[in-house]
């Protein structure tokens, strides 16, 4: 048996991931070999990239200037397109040293390949209807653009019009 510690965070860029490092890291100093994993439900890693949940996502933190990129450690490692954000790949090569130099050769912090391994996610695979769930992540991305536009974030505002015209795109060459 083993301590489960869960951090959870009010929103994204919350401090979560600094946190679950730095206390990894205290930790170390006094034996103990925590590891590190994320329940992340978005970006939905296995559907495309300009999928409108994806780009729905995109919206929800377009504040924050997040946004999706394909993982290219995931495809180098294991030839699988997968979809990850800008944060997570950014910070990968951090959680690869840190494993390196600060955890046992043991802890499962060393056998992750890509962003995409850090991550608990299998929404992707609970869509059965694909049409109905892009036309809700259109109805969101909708929704935060207003949400951006009352509060005056005319940046967000606006590129919720490029993720809708995306989700759009995506969903008449689908047939939708």
């Amino acid at each position: 048996m083993k301590n489960l510690v869960l951090v959870v965070g009010a929103a994204s860029n919350s401090g979560k991931m600094s946190t679950c490092l730095g206390q990894i890291y205290q930790d170390t100093l006094i034996g103990l070999d925590s590891g590190y994993a994320k329940f992340e439900t978005f970006p939905i890693w296995n559907l495309p990239l300009d999928h409108p949940v994806n780009l729905a996502y995109e919206a929800a933190t377009a504040d924050i200037g997040d946004y999706n990129l394909m993982d290219q450690y995931h495809m180098d490692a294991y030839g699988v397109e997968s979809v990850n954000y800008n944060r997570d790949i950014s910070a990968f090569q951090l959680i690869l040293d840190m494993s390196e130099h600060v955890v046992s050769p043991t802890n499962k912090l060393r056998t992750y390949q890509s962003p995409t391994d850090m991550c608990v996610n299998t929404a992707g695979s609970a869509i059965t209807d694909d049409k109905v769930v892009c036309q809700a992540a259109m109805e969101e991305i909708i929704r935060r653009k207003q949400r951006y536009t009352d509060m005056k974030d005319i940046s967000a505002a606006k590129k919720c019009d490029t993720l809708l015209q995306k989700a759009k795109e995506y969903c008449s060459a689908k047939g939708y």
